[in-house]
């Protein structure tokens, strides 16, 4: 199966009472996601009025169409029995799935399900993360719950909740405090009850990940930052081999997320790089042209030091043969020329 065959996955995080489950149960209602299946890790107040579906206790039918099963002991086991049961009928179609989280919840450890598991894998794509903030609380929260802070720094999109409550000074405040912890999401407001949410919920594949201006000389001295490059080089297969393997030596489990758009030598397209603690995915895309002749990298994650994750970034020159050493401390190619670097 092809990445552009699978199925892909939409996360969806963010804190306790930050609002997913209102903001699903909006999404739901919207005719331009009928097609999609649900997995929460409890059940909440998604579908109300729903029905089961033939004799399957775990799985329901929503009013909009949409499946929702609860994820049991292992979530790899539910995504894979959800698509057993559309290959052969006992379930309506679906073509997309949203995972929402608990509040509490790490959202590197679901994501590396998708990811690590094969067979998952091979079935459904990592589409993008979606992170709910609660526009009143959050400061407090960020301060206090290092969970709260790796939630918004994994997160590919970012949607402030309770706007409506809060002084537009705050919401100033609380951009600046979310830019210093995720350089490159997306932050928009999640929209008037009244208006459709679904657009929010669309990622772009070929867009890659732009690093937006973080906050300058701010006084937040958070433990989990994001630092992104863009580089003109082309890479070989072995250099992403050997990066992926540096990184995976490096940081282990420090090393929340890893995004990267990458140009390989000699051929059309990018590689896409989706790195979650210590399991990596990559797959050539030809049909991902990127930004031009350049590439686009994202590392977040605690206590990274960004002399080194720049320094490591010189393992992509790696030539075809070559593998890596974890005994070097830096590669012996020639140094990744970056033209443009941000960090949080």
């Amino acid at each position: 199966m092809t990445r552009s065959t699978r199925i892909p996955i939409i996360l969806v995080t963010g804190f306790l009472g930050s609002g997913k489950t209102t903001l699903l149960n909006r999404l739901l209602r919207d005719r331009a996601f009928a097609d999609s299946a649900v997995i929460v890790n409890e059940f909440g107040e998604i579908g109300i009025d729903h029905h089961l579906v033939g004799s399957a206790k775990d799985v329901i039918l929503l009013d909009s169409g949409c499946l929702c099963c609860a994820a049991g002991d292992s979530l790899g086991e539910s995504l894979i029995d959800l698509y057993h049961r559309r290959a052969i009928g006992t379930v309506p179609a679906f073509f997309r799935v949203l995972i929402e989280t608990s509040g509490l919840a790490d959202p590197a450890r679901i994501a590396q399900v998708v990811l690590g598991d094969s067979l998952v894998s091979s079935l459904f794509a990592l589409s993008g993360v979606v992170c709910v903030v609660d526009a009143l609380y959050a400061q407090s929260e960020l301060a206090q719950y290092v969970e709260a802070r790796e939630q918004i720094a994994f997160a590919d999109r970012i949607l402030l909740s309770k706007l409506d409550k809060c002084g537009g000074l705050a919401t100033d405040d609380l951009e600046l405090v979310v830019r210093s912890l995720n350089v490159t999401a997306d932050i928009l407001p999640i929209p008037p009850s009244a208006q459709p949410p679904a657009a929010l919920f669309h990622f772009n594949r070929d867009s890659g990940w732009t690093p937006r201006e973080a906050a300058a000389h701010h006084e937040h001295s958070f433990d989990v930052a994001s630092h992104a490059f863009r580089i003109e080089s082309e890479v070989t297969w072995a250099g992403i081999a050997a990066w992926t393997r540096h990184l995976t030596v490096r940081y282990g489990d420090r090393l929340l997320r890893c995004k990267a758009l990458l140009r390989l030598r000699c051929h059309v397209g990018r590689v896409v790089v989706q790195g979650v603690h210590r399991s990596f995915v990559t797959a050539l895309d030809p049909d991902i042209q990127g930004d031009g002749h350049t590439s686009s990298i994202v590392c977040i994650g605690r206590n990274l030091e960004r002399p080194a994750l720049l320094a490591g970034l010189s393992w992509l020159n790696a030539p075809e043969g070559s593998e890596y050493s974890a005994s070097a401390d830096f590669a012996p190619w020639e140094p990744i020329q970056t033209i443009e670097a941000t960090q949080s």
